[in-house]
């Protein structure tokens, strides 16, 4: 094999040296790229009904930052993640069935506080009387909890809301 390349034209074998070089800049390029971005991201698993075209409207309008948290890398339809996942959202879930949890309005939104799925450092909550509905889980390390509910409010506002907590 090294007989070969020393027949080579210097030309050549410049040429090659060029485009190996190349390969070896692009792949660490790409490498950066995918690290850079978050690659690893928060996983977040999709909600049922993640493909409803609510979902999809509201989505558009996630912001890059929520809270002064910076939105995490996510690939989940309908989701999002701000602050290495102390904030998920989750558009596209199922009307929840009748239970005692509690429910409060912040700013217009009703929220249903899902007390058998909290734990664990984190609150789960569930818009209600939205269809789609959208789940937030909240760590409990975040400080401003009504803060972070105004913010999330806003951006399922644009779902029709049906029912009110105190039907």
């Amino acid at each position: 094999m090294i007989a070969r390349i020393s027949k080579l034209s210097r030309r050549t074998r410049v040429l090659v040296a060029v485009a190996l070089a190349a390969l070896v800049v692009a792949g660490a390029l790409t490498v950066r790229a995918v690290t850079a971005d978050g690659g690893s991201g928060v996983d977040v698993e999709p909600a049922p009904l993640a493909d409803d075209p609510a979902c999809a409207r509201i989505e558009k309008g996630y912001p890059d930052r929520l809270d002064g948290m910076e939105r995490d890398a996510t690939d989940a339809a309908g989701a999002a993640s701000w602050g290495d996942g102390s904030v998920v959202l989750r558009c596209g879930m199922k009307r929840p069935i009748p239970s005692a949890d509690s429910c409060a309005t912040v700013d217009g939104v009703d929220w249903l506080w899902r007390e058998r799925e909290s734990g664990d450092g984190r609150k789960v909550l569930l818009t209600f009387g939205r269809e789609p509905g959208v789940q937030a889980t909240i760590a409990d390390e975040v400080p401003a909890l009504d803060s972070v509910l105004i913010e999330i409010g806003k951006l399922v506002e644009p779902i029709e809301q049906q029912r009110e907590c105190l039907d």
